[in-house]
């Protein structure tokens, strides 16, 4: 689902009750906790790369990329060849973001 969260879907309801019960300790350590999944359990947060087009080469740094960066959610990375500078047409970040 993203953002940490993953949807279990079983055929049985009780399975996951059994499963518990008889792999405690490989459940725990899988997953902080297991809820049952409603509809208000959305995701809103998700990962993404963006490419940003048309920066002067005097600019290309990783200050620069973090302050791209920090106009979403939150700045996560950068990609390879665009920290070693493989490449100057386009650079690529990704980003924690909650808009659609």
């Amino acid at each position: 689902m993203g953002a940490g969260l993953v949807l279990l879907e079983l055929e049985d309801q009780g399975d996951i009750g059994r499963l518990k019960q008889n792999h405690h300790l490989r459940w725990n350590s899988m997953f902080k906790n297991v809820k049952r999944w409603s509809p208000q359990k959305v995701v809103v947060r998700r990962t993404v790369w963006l490419n940003v087009f048309g920066i002067p080469f005097n600019a290309w740094d990783e200050p620069l990329f973090k302050l791209l960066g920090s106009n979403f959610k939150a700045f996560q990375d950068f990609h390879e060849e665009t920290i070693e500078r493989r490449r100057f047409d386009l650079a690529r970040i990704k980003v924690i973001t909650e808009r659609k």
